[in-house]
């Protein structure tokens, strides 16, 4: 993660008109809200997102939109996506089911940067944050909720960091100790071009002291079917457009260089081209992995709560929160093989396992309503994804076949293959099979299928306690806010479907270790990745256990502590000033470690043993930096009437900063990138229009921005590393 120095400042100023236009449409008699005496007028949308209090959110000076339960369940909304796209300036990524997904306001993406800074846009469950670092989370289903409620631009006064461009918040129904309520829901849904999707769904409310204590339990389980067919094919022949029959036939005839340098460029034993070894790509189908609707998802989910009125001024809601959503194959199609069609090698599977508790404490103290929010999270994503054409073209100049050993010059830049008596070129990489093709040539490099995969997981605690009041001429709100969490995960890079035992990578690491070969890479008097700069007890023991080649380690702590408030002035019965600010310091920790001949724990499936990747050592240290800034509010709000409403607004929201990776090799003082880097903030200016004409039948919310995302954080590749 780096970012320019300053004073130098970048500022990406987005398009300078944008509006939102929103049309209201009637809403069931049992929503959220009051009904206007009028037969048809549009109903009060009652929403908490300013934490001040409960208030219309036609009457909050900022871009809110909310869908309350009733209407949710009238526009068949199931998942996230069904009502996002209800939202202007709201847009949902879901890439499949199982936890990778990324919420989006008004087009401000870092889904693809994720892997060292935080995410611009965030999803709040009640009172608990769920985005992880790179952004992802849980698609949290539409089971028993009260209501959801968008806040469009930056948030960072209230919300703090991840909450840049916008929060998605979802606010679930409470127990009720006044009255005994139950439901359930069966659905069967079916497409064109679907499979069949169902869901099942029960809640039920009992008080068991009544207007004192009641619990509430929600449950369900969903399947939604796949629309994605995976289609028979076969592997790409070509590289560049080139055929590895026509690359074989343009390889030039044999020569030599003056030593130690010398490639054989023979027909079929030279690497100078890198067809002579891969005459056999493209004879590798699918038929093994084809499925018509191979994308499906089934989830289970279960929420209980219990509130407690302890007395007219106290009261207390306790609630856990469960998850577990799978999904198989993906989303994403390929349109040059055909609507919604694809061809896949292997089939991508996701699985989000999370649970949360949450206790809030409300309380009337007179002076000001007090709420304290206390909250542990933690989710797990295990994954597996189809890295098979980005494996293939990344080997193109690896394990390429050099010849018998007994007529290969200068084997000590080649592996001595025992299972072929083959000298090949960079082994380390080659997973496939050790005694080469199937076929039985064992000059050739096969077709392999490549995988990916991993788990990413979250732990978070947060404690927010804060303090509220409104009168006849100020409203306020001053909170503390705490936050512990560690985003981590895992990375298996470069794995196959071929038992990591039987591979070259296994095998050559093994001659390393045993001495049994000749080429440099095993020595570290020859090269910074030489193995023997690794204790031979240490390479002994992971490869008892190795199932992959590599793997890449993160583990990243931050701890976040902040102080936020907010002042409303009524100045006139019409006009509202707003002033608002959160100053917060970030401490951020950072282990970062590469490792070979690692294994994936059977039952969590994050990856232990290995030994470190000699380039690495040195860098497996724990980096820390702690930053700290401030972000500002103001809005001006004048109401027309009492159902039209303009206002101006001026807000920030910022992404955290931390601190890069270490590099042993890098003198922090003199390179372009530093090696903490600062938040980066976004500058919002607003003017908004709210308003309900024709006897409040007809809802028109007009909103104006332009914004500037000063300081810009971007990843680039550190070469200096390894």
């Amino acid at each position: 993660m780096s970012q320019n120095n300053k004073p130098r400042e970048i500022q990406f100023p987005l398009t300078p008109i944008a509006a939102a236009i929103t049309a209201a449409i009637a809403a069931p008699a049992d929503a959220l809200a009051q009904v206007d005496s009028d037969a048809g007028a549009l109903e009060e949308v009652i929403v908490t997102a300013n934490k001040i209090g409960a208030m219309d959110v036609q009457r909050i000076p900022s871009s809110i939109q909310a869908i309350p339960e009733a209407m949710l369940q009238e526009m068949g909304a199931l998942v996230t996506a069904d009502y996002v796209r209800f939202m202007p300036a709201v847009n949902w990524i879901n890439y499949n089911s199982g936890g990778n997904n990324y919420v989006i306001f008004r087009g401000i993406n870092t889904t693809n940067a994720g892997y060292t800074g935080t995410q611009s846009s965030s999803i709040y469950l009640d009172e608990m944050p769920i985005t992880a670092t790179d952004g992802s989370q849980p698609d949290i289903r539409m089971m028993d909720v009260a209501r959801v409620e968008a806040l469009s631009g930056p948030q960072g006064t209230q919300f703090g960091a991840a909450a840049q461009a916008g929060t998605l918040r979802i606010i679930t129904n409470k127990p009720d100790p006044s009255q005994f309520a139950a439901s359930a829901d069966v659905m069967f849904r079916n497409g064109e071009k679907s499979d069949r999707s169902y869901q099942v769904e029960a809640m039920l409310n009992m008080p068991l002291v009544e207007d004192v204590f009641a619990i509430r339990i929600a449950a369900q389980a969903a399947k939604d079917g796949g629309f994605i067919d995976n289609v028979l094919g076969h592997m790409p022949d070509t590289f560049y457009g080139e055929t590895a029959c026509e690359s074989a036939a343009n390889a030039p005839p044999a020569y030599e260089y003056p030593a130690p340098y010398i490639w054989r460029c023979e027909q079929g034993q030279g690497d100078c081209v890198w067809g002579t070894n891969r005459l056999e790509w493209g004879d590798y189908r699918n038929d093994n992995v084809a499925e018509e609707n191979w994308n499906s998802a089934q989830s289970i989910n279960l929420r209980i709560s219990a509130r407690w009125d302890i007395n007219e001024n106290w009261s207390t809601t306790l609630a856990y929160h469960y998850g577990d959503t799978e999904s198989q194959g993906n989303n994403a199609y390929n349109p040059f093989v055909g609507d919604l069609e694809t061809i896949g090698f292997a089939k991508n599977w996701s699985q989000s396992k999370w649970d949360m508790w949450g206790l809030t404490i409300e309380a009337d103290l007179g002076f000001a309503q007090f709420v304290s929010a206390t909250s542990f999270y933690d989710n797990q994503r295990t994954y597996q994804i189809d890295n098979t054409l980005y494996y293939k073209y990344y080997t193109h100049k690896y394990c390429g076949d050099q010849g018998p050993v007994p007529g290969t010059l200068y084997t000590f830049y080649y592996w001595e293959n025992p299972a072929t008596d083959r000298a090949v070129y960079l082994p380390l990489y080659c997973v496939t099979a050790a005694g080469g093709s199937s076929s039985g040539d064992v000059t050739q490099l096969p077709d392999m299928v490549g995988l990916g995969a991993g788990p990413e997981w979250q732990e978070r605690f947060t404690q927010e306690i804060r303090f509220s009041h409104q009168g006849e001429t100020i409203d306020w709100l001053a909170g503390l806010y705490y936050e512990d969490s560690n985003d981590s995960w895992n990375s298996v890079w470069m794995d196959s479907t071929v038992p990591y035992r039987e591979t070259m990578s296994y095998a050559y690491i093994e001659a390393c270790l045993l001495g049994t070969s000749t080429n440099y890479t095993c020595y570290g008097s020859y090269s910074a990745n030489g193995q023997d700069r690794v204790d031979p007890a240490d390479r002994a023991a992971a490869l008892l256990t190795a199932d992959h080649y590599w793997d890449s380690r993160d583990d990243t702590d931050w701890k976040t502590k902040a102080v936020f408030g907010e002042i409303v002035w009524h100045a006139t019965e019409k006009l509202d000033v707003t002033f608002g600010g959160r100053w917060f310091e970030t401490k951020n920790d950072k282990l970062y470690i590469k490792m070979l001949a690692g294994n994936t724990n059977v039952d969590t499936r994050r990856q232990q043993g290995g030994f470190i990747q000699p380039v690495w050592i040195g860098n497996d240290v724990t980096q820390s930096a702690k930053l700290s800034e401030f972000v500002p509010k103001l809005s001006l709000a004048y109401q027309i009437d009492d159902s039209k409403m303009v206002y101006a607004l001026y807000s920030e929201g910022y992404r955290t900063g931390g601190i890069n990776r270490a590099n042993r090799k890098a003198d922090w003082s003199r390179t372009l990138w530093p090696q903490e880097w600062d938040p980066d903030k976004l500058k919002n200016y607003e003017l908004g229009l709210k308003s309900r004409w024709a006897e409040n039948t007809l809802q028109l919310n007009l909103t104006y921005f332009y914004m500037d995302w000063a300081d810009f954080q971007h990843e680039v590749v550190d070469p200096s590393v390894g």
